[in-house]
């Protein structure tokens, strides 16, 4: 028997799995996600205005609902096997949330053109559509929805809730983890309530620079900076050489403490 949670919505399509190799992984992170995740579709905008439909991996706890939703930006390389973000959705899910994970490549524009190239604010800008993608499903909750993004993604969400940008009242708040390649010196700050949580020996992405900007933001509205000691790029992810057991259990602490003020969890 098939669980509700891998029946197609009405209002969002299913959607094929495409040929090309990037198609395909999409297709395996499916399976890796718990066998619970169901590829959808949504319309979204990149940077330059112009018009694409964008791909994602969705779960959902067991339930009636109605769930809390996030938001998942990917690093560079995007959801690829084997790990597929599924811990970090995984999670969620566990902790009653509704996931999306968007897939950024190949998004698909108004000619059936395959996109494989896209810019950290493009990724930022398709936040929008997916949010209101998820405010649409049935047994979500569609106030209630938080941005979480990782390394490239953490630079997208940044980029996504700055005054200048933030345009969908649903989302409630955001995480940046590892923003990279690190936080803008000239941005506004944040228009809702973002935790940046960080490695303060991170190599790859440039800690100043979030220093920075968490000294500019520091009198915005719901504004945390976390920078966890020893910790590099990788501190979160099991089963890797960088892996920071007590940053990771120190950042799910302070993520789980300022999911709490912001979002209705659990309740």
């Amino acid at each position: 028997m098939v669980p509700r949670w891998l029946m197609p919505c009405a209002c969002i399509a299913l959607v094929a799995i495409a040929g090309h190799a990037r198609g395909s992984d999409v297709g395996r992170c499916r399976t890796v996600v718990s066998g619970r995740a169901e590829i959808i579709e949504f319309k979204a905008e990149m940077a330059t205005g112009k018009r694409v439909t964008v791909r994602g991996l969705l779960s959902r706890p067991d339930g009636a609902g109605p769930f809390p939703a996030v938001v998942m930006l990917p690093g560079s390389r995007g959801p690829r096997p084997p790990g597929c973000y599924a811990a970090v959705a995984e999670r969620f899910v566990t902790w009653g949330f509704a996931t999306l994970l968007v897939v950024p490549v190949p998004a698909i524009d108004a000619r059936a053109t395959q996109l494989y190239k896209y810019e950290t604010v493009d990724l930022g800008n398709y936040t929008h559509g997916a949010a209101t993608a998820l405010a649409d499903l049935p047994r979500v909750d569609g106030s209630q929805i938080l941005l979480w993004g990782h390394s490239r993604g953490g630079g997208a969400v940044i980029d996504a809730v700055s005054k200048a940008k933030m345009s969908n009242g649903n989302i409630r708040a955001a995480v940046a983890a590892a923003p990279w390649p690190g936080c803008p010196a000239q941005a506004t700050p944040p228009a809702i309530p973002l935790l940046i949580q960080m490695g303060s020996v991170d190599t790859k992405i440039d800690v100043d620079s979030c220093i920075g900007y968490a000294r500019n933001s520091k009198n915005a509205d719901g504004f945390e900076f976390s920078l966890l000691p020893e910790a590099g790029h990788s501190y979160r992810t099991p089963g890797t050489r960088k892996y920071n057991e007590a940053a990771a259990k120190l950042a799910e602490e302070r993520l789980k403490a300022f999911m709490a003020k912001y979002l209705r969890v659990g309740r």
